[in-house]
């Protein structure tokens, strides 16, 4: 097994989705590989962590100034599921970044740099607060980078099997992809008024994660009619 293939059954197996057998293939590797096995601590610890961690307290003035944004596009979700409510900035968790590859890691370990910042600005006097809050600031900024790479390759994974989908649900994803589209418009907007805004830069990240989620979603959709698909085919 290559690296690349032992980083995809590393970031399955921190959330229990491998067989027996992928299991112990990735052993076999981990065993002649200390960077894999490194990694694979990590994303453990990482994983472990995020659910210890508080999610930042909304600022009811950023997300009355976001809500004013998305009212002019009169938008709202079709399906159950696609929330416009602020959502908790470390909530990724790794099976909807599975498909994004290196920059889906980058993500979640720039967001860990994050919470450094954060804490940093939450201790002692007033200078180390200071630098804690330029060190979160320049992590989001770094964070929101690897978003986009995420959601770059997501997306055109996505495009190369959109034919797979039945087209009730294209149309389903489509609606809800403007929806969140807006959602980030209209964050992206809070962020340039304001660029030292912590707050208005971690909704600008959750909107990110429901883009991520929403595609994720949506490939394994893909996924299972393919599946589908191919058990009829043998059937026949």
């Amino acid at each position: 097994m290559r690296c690349h293939k032992a980083n995809e059954y590393i970031s399955r197996s921190v959330d229990g989705e491998l067989t027996g057998r992928q299991t112990a293939r990735l052993e076999r590797h981990l065993a002649s590989c200390g960077e894999c096995r490194a990694l694979l601590e990590d994303l453990r610890k990482i994983a472990g962590g995020a659910a210890e961690l508080d999610a930042p307290e909304p600022s009811d003035r950023v997300w009355r100034n976001i809500r004013t944004g998305l009212a002019t596009a009169d938008l709202k979700p079709l399906v159950e599921g696609i929330s416009l409510e602020p959502r908790p900035l470390f909530g990724l968790g790794v099976p909807a970044l599975r498909h994004a590859g290196v920059a889906a890691l980058a993500v979640v370990l720039v967001v860990t740099g994050v919470v450094i910042g954060l804490r940093l600005g939450r201790q002692g006097t007033p200078a180390r607060s200071d630098r804690g809050e330029e060190y979160t600031l320049a992590k989001l900024d770094e964070a929101e980078r690897y978003y986009q790479q995420a959601i770059n390759s997501l997306s055109e994974a996505f495009a190369s099997q959109r034919g797979v989908l039945v087209p009730q649900v294209a149309e389903l994803f489509d609606r809800n992809l403007s929806v969140i589209d807006a959602t980030i418009q209209a964050c992206r907007r809070a962020v340039l008024e304001e660029p030292d805004d912590l707050q208005a830069r971690s909704y600008l990240l959750s909107a990110y994660t429901e883009k991520v989620t929403l595609l994720d979603s949506v490939m394994d959709l893909q996924r299972r009619d393919r599946e589908t698909t191919g058990n009829g085919t043998t059937i026949l």
